[in-house]
């Protein structure tokens, strides 16, 4: 998105969960296009081949309450589990900033109804158990291989100011 009179604005999604617009500068340009890349991946579907997974974690979401008449069962069913799987698709995504990744892999989900019967109110609960991931790393310098290079040098040298 894009405001006439100044940078562009970038949705981004508040604790409450309400869209908020805020500014992005220029030099955030790559984290526009990130923003558009997938970040959960359900059972079947996979991360990128070459994402490393660094960790297995859980957590649980809960949907809205729903007033909980029997009449409706079904419907209430459909509500609940659509605000549920948007809620948790929004905590995955967090969770996978917050711990440091990019991709999280749903391989196992439970999913169960609960009820208050004194308000008369139901929802649905999920429990989520997911791998992290995160791309691989780039460039050539991986840990250990400088410090290899430099003491081979050393030793190179050493032996030239004995000789």
């Amino acid at each position: 998105m894009a405001d006439q009179n100044g940078p562009p604005l970038e949705p981004s999604i508040t604790s409450s969960h309400t869209i908020v617009e805020r500014e992005i500068d220029k030099g955030h340009v790559n984290a526009i296009s990130d923003a558009n890349a997938k970040v959960v991946y359900w059972h079947r579907e996979f991360p990128p081949l070459d994402a490393e997974a660094i960790g297995e974690h859980t957590i649980e979401v809960t949907s809205g309450r729903v007033p909980g008449t029997i009449a409706h069962r079904d419907d209430l069913w459909h509500v609940c589990y659509d605000d549920l799987m948007a809620q948790t698709r929004l905590r995955l995504e967090q969770e996978v900033t917050r711990l440091g990744g990019h991709y999280a892999h749903v391989f196992d989900e439970t999913i169960d109804s609960r009820r208050d019967d004194a308000k008369g109110e139901a929802w649905l609960h999920g429990r989520f158990a997911y791998v992290l991931y995160r791309r691989p790393s780039t460039g050539g310098n991986r840990p250990g291989r400088k410090e290899a290079a430099g003491s081979a040098e050393d030793r190179t040298g050493a032996r030239a100011s004995r000789g």
